[in-house]
């Protein structure tokens, strides 16, 4: 790899990540988000050689292609990108090496949606905290950090809604399905629903949340996680006929590019949409093979 030199000498006395950092909490990034942008700049500071505010297109691009995983090369490369734009921005840099660097594609990927009866006799099986984990995100569509956070104080109960705070601070309002609502008597009136064990008073971390929910799905024979359960979320209500603008509301994209991701639409379906068509037949072929049969028959 690069060797550090000193035309690569750091420029900002180290303080340009530091400052990155306040910038992306000053614009509502999670924790989770500036964290491992974070983590990604320095490591490829650390094995390129270089400085983080020197990184050149040539480094980057060279170390971007160990990543053999095309997922976590486009996140690494996001991140970098992120890095760069700001070091333009707050005046540490005058080129962007990033825009020499070809933006990873990423492979279209199948929505992961569960099969009905794996969801269904995973709730059944589990016991109430995890009954209580799996339907937040099979009924209210929350990511598995949402579902770690809540509260029974979140639930309106007079308006039949729940609140959330999602990605990047957005606060929104889901409605409350039935299941749902049954649920909020039998938890706890005060304090996260699902505590830390180091500290109650606080909510466990999304990762132990997500990995508890796998734990049920295994114990029932199936494979499922949390976020699984929030594509199932989707796919069930495209199914049933909701409208996929609703869906991504629900779903509280902005994109619906993003939504198209979540939602599988079943083989009967796109059967049915086909069947849906009017009638038309080759009638210009069929003319074809007459005119040639006749041709056929005068020689």
């Amino acid at each position: 790899m690069t060797t550090t030199t000193m035309p690569y000498a750091c420029i900002c006395g180290g303080q340009a990540l530091q400052r990155w950092l306040a910038h992306m909490d000053m614009a509502n990034n999670s924790p989770k988000t500036i964290n491992e942008r974070a983590r990604i700049v320095r490591a490829a500071a650390t094995s390129t050689g270089l400085p983080s505010c020197r990184l050149t297109a040539d480094a980057m691009m060279e170390w971007l292609r160990l990543m053999r995983e095309p997922g976590s090369r486009a996140t690494y490369y996001n991140a970098l990108r992120a890095w760069s734009v700001f070091l333009v921005r707050q005046g540490y840099r005058e080129d962007d090496p990033t825009l020499l660097v070809p933006r990873p594609k990423l492979p279209r990927a199948a929505p992961r949606s569960l099969p009905d009866e794996a969801v269904h006799r995973a709730i059944a099986a589990a016991g109430l905290q995890l009954q209580a984990k799996m339907l937040l995100g099979a009924v209210a569509g929350f990511r598995p950090g949402e579902v770690a956070k809540v509260r029974t104080r979140d639930f309106r109960q007079a308006e039949g809604m729940v609140e959330v705070v999602g990605k990047g601070g957005v606060r929104d309002y889901v409605p409350v399905a039935p299941g749902l609502a049954e649920l909020v008597e039998l938890m706890p009136a005060r304090g996260p629903w699902f505590p830390s064990s180091l500290d109650p008073r606080r909510p466990m971390t999304s990762n132990s949340l997500s990995a508890s929910v796998s734990r049920g799905f295994r114990r029932v024979g199936a494979e499922g996680t949390a976020h699984r359960l929030r594509h199932w979320f989707a796919s069930t209500m495209l199914a049933e006929g909701v409208d996929v603008r609703v869906v991504q509301e629900l779903l509280r994209h902005r994109s619906l590019a993003t939504t198209a991701r979540y939602t599988a639409v079943g083989q009967q379906r796109r059967v049915d949409a086909i069947a849906t068509l009017p009638l038309l037949r080759p009638t210009a072929r069929v003319s074809a093979r007459t005119n040639s049969n006749s041709m056929g028959l005068a020689a």
